[in-house]
């Protein structure tokens, strides 16, 4: 059985017949089994889901291929194994309330990058009208954070709060 991450490679003989073997590395002087990584993006994280006896073809890392090995398989020949990952976008809140902060406009959970455009025209559409008190009528004349450009997700949990104009009645 031989396993290939990149330039790491590590073999074992093993007997058809046999399970296959784990590939056991030393971590603080505690033997333990080898779980490729990659890094993290911007935008998510690479979820090792196993080993495997194709290379992963699927570059947007959404699907495996091929049939996966774990130490419970029998080997029953030469056998090369691969590891292989699927994508997991970082997700965030976008929030819209009102002008105290006491109701919720819109709302949306967004992928790091991608667009909040949708709950953008929700929340402004809900925030245009605000009722008038004894001295007041309220414009809404934005939001207390600058909207990103195209709307995208910036990366992180937002919460934007509708602005008025007062104008005395």
């Amino acid at each position: 059985v031989t396993y290939i991450d990149g330039a790491n490679k590590y073999e074992e003989r093993v007997l058809a017949g046999n399970n296959v073997p784990a590939w056991l590395v030393e971590v603080d002087g505690v033997e333990t089994e080898y779980a490729p990584a990659m890094a993290d993006t911007e935008t998510g994280k690479y979820n090792f889901e196993g080993w495997f006896d194709e290379e992963q073809t699927d570059k947007d890392f959404a699907q495996t291929n091929g049939t996966e090995y774990t130490t419970a398989s029998i080997v029953n020949g030469d056998l090369v194994l691969y590891p292989q990952f699927k994508f997991e976008p970082f997700k965030f809140t976008i929030k819209f309330m009102n002008y105290d902060g006491t109701v919720q406009l819109a709302a949306a959970e967004v992928e790091a990058g991608k667009s909040s455009e949708a709950a953008f025209v929700e929340a402004q559409r809900a925030a245009q009208y605000r009722d008038a008190d004894e001295t007041y009528s309220y414009e809404f004349i934005g939001w207390d954070h600058k909207v990103p450009d195209s709307y995208l997700c910036e990366g992180k949990d937002m919460t934007y709060t509708a602005l008025y104009k007062p104008n005395y009645v």
